[in-house]
């Protein structure tokens, strides 16, 4: 029986109550109404914004498992192909302010036979071997210190930095520190290349071999290596800092791009201590946001700057994007750091020998940007003054004091990263001979012994006992007194 049919008053009016209750709203075949359906299409709308305002805090917000000290790691972004089809535009010579067509001139290397050596950690650890011909520098010793082999046992692995050397003939002698950063396997490869290629370019510059230029040549040869190495390698988030010295006769040029530090270390001025202090003079300036040029350029070409929470320096990124999330403003790849006014054009520095200490040994000094971060300039020198036996034992040993302060866990320049993170710290040493000792046995011009502090003038002991007790009584006597 329905309710509308039983008998009554009161049946008819809960007969018209349950009719009205049940018909208030007008069902559809999918029972959906338009009420729903709005407040379906405002929880989508919540939900975007939502994710919008979480993907907008990202990006001021350092992930410590994504960031390294120089970059952003690739491996560890997610929707890395939306970048790589956003960026697949970028040509390699964006930005160059050298966008010249070099036609190598062979002629030096047709003289002057080019001879090349380079090596990185598990290289060395498999075939540890050195060329000959650098025990054959006139006034010159050069040694080299590698990342320490992290490396279990029976194992490998694949290595960021590089340290390489080169010859042409009698005439100029170019060593240099690779330190790579973004994805390890292109990193590495991009190390070796540019190990190979740089001695090549620059050796066949027509400004070094035609006009005898080196400062451009060096700027040329860098251009040279960046287009070469961009051609091969997918280098949109990978790069590389570099540092390198050409030497001649007398001369001594350093290029570099990026935080590949150099220093010359000289025996010390002040009185009494030129025999056993050395003092740093900086030759480079690291590329980074914190110099003012470096920064203006940056954001003349529409990069954005950031420093993210939880981090401790400035960074460069593609405007509403992750990446690159580089700290260095100049280098070899990093092609979409171009696109925002990353270069790869070497600052250029020169010395001469002959302005050097003519009595006392004076050393060159480049490193990977490990090796700064976890030492300073007056820290190296003298760290290298207290191991003086030969140039490749300061180097090592340079390189694993470096390594072993970065592994603290409460290392400062860590702070901002994630305690497990790993970097490089690959040196190389010359030695510059006193003129006095041009010519002479290599080895009979270095020290045999670390430099012995020199103290000052004899006093005896009685005469500082007695002092001290008198002191002490008229101490007392003031006590007393009071």
């Amino acid at each position: 029986m329905q309710p509308w049919e039983s008998g009554g008053d009161m049946g008819k009016e809960g007969s018209d109550a349950t009719y009205k209750k049940e018909t208030r709203i007008a069902h559809t075949p999918t029972h959906e109404t338009s009420i729903t359906l709005k407040e379906d299409a405002l929880d989508r709308i919540m939900a975007v914004e939502a994710n919008l305002a979480f993907e907008q805090m990202s990006r001021y917000q350092l992930n410590k498992q994504h960031g390294t000290r120089v970059a952003i790691d690739p491996s560890k972004l997610r929707n890395l192909g939306d970048y790589a089809q956003m960026f697949s535009g970028i040509d390699a010579t964006v930005g160059s302010q050298l966008n010249i067509s070099m036609r190598p001139d062979p002629s030096l290397v047709d003289r002057s036979p080019l001879e090349v050596w380079s090596m990185s950690t598990d290289e060395y650890v498999a075939d540890p071997h050195l060329p000959n011909w650098l025990d054959a520098l006139p006034g010159i010793r050069i040694g080299f210190g590698l990342s320490p082999n992290r490396a279990a046992p029976n194992q490998s692995e694949t290595y960021q930095d590089r340290l390489f050397a080169a010859r042409c003939g009698q005439a100029y002698t170019l060593v240099g520190v690779i330190n790579g950063h973004g994805e390890l396997e292109v990193s590495n490869a991009l190390a070796k290349d540019i190990a190979r290629l740089l001695p090549e370019a620059l050796f066949q510059c027509p400004a070094l071999v035609r006009n005898s230029d080196p400062s451009s040549a060096l700027v040329q040869a860098f251009h040279h290596v960046h287009t070469q190495c961009a051609e091969a390698h997918g280098l949109m988030l990978t790069g590389a800092a570099c540092s390198v010295a050409l030497l001649d006769g007398d001369n001594v040029w350093i290029a570099h791009v990026g935080d590949c530090r150099g220093l010359l270390g000289v025996p010390d001025g002040r009185p009494n201590a030129q025999h056993f202090h050395y003092s740093p003079n900086v030759l480079t300036q690291d590329h980074t946001l914190s110099v003012k040029a470096e920064f203006d350029r940056v954001t003349s070409c529409h990069g954005e700057t950031r420093k993210l929470v939880g981090d401790n320096v400035y960074r460069m990124f593609v405007p509403n994007t992750e990446v690159p999330g580089l700290t260095l403003t100049r280098a070899l790849g990093d092609l979409v750091g171009h696109a925002i006014g990353v270069v790869h054009t070497p600052s250029v520095s020169m010395f001469t020998r002959s302005s050097l200490s003519e009595s006392s040994s004076s050393f060159l000094v480049l490193g990977s940007g490990g090796v700064w971060a976890s030492m300073s300039e007056k820290s190296v020198v003298s760290w290298v003054g207290n191991f003086f036996p030969s140039a490749h034992k300061a180097a090592e040993s340079l390189a694993t004091e470096a390594w072993t302060r970065w592994q603290a866990h409460d290392a400062l320049p860590k702070a901002s990263l994630h305690t497990d993170i790993t970097d490089c710290f690959s040196t190389l040493l010359v030695f510059f001979d006193p003129s006095s000792q041009m010519g002479s046995n290599p080895q009979a011009t270095g020290r045999t012994e670390p430099r012995q502090f020199i103290p000052g003038p004899h006093i005896e002991k009685s005469t500082c006992q007695d002092g001290e007790a008198s002191s002490r009584a008229g101490r007392f006597g003031d006590l007393r007194k009071v």
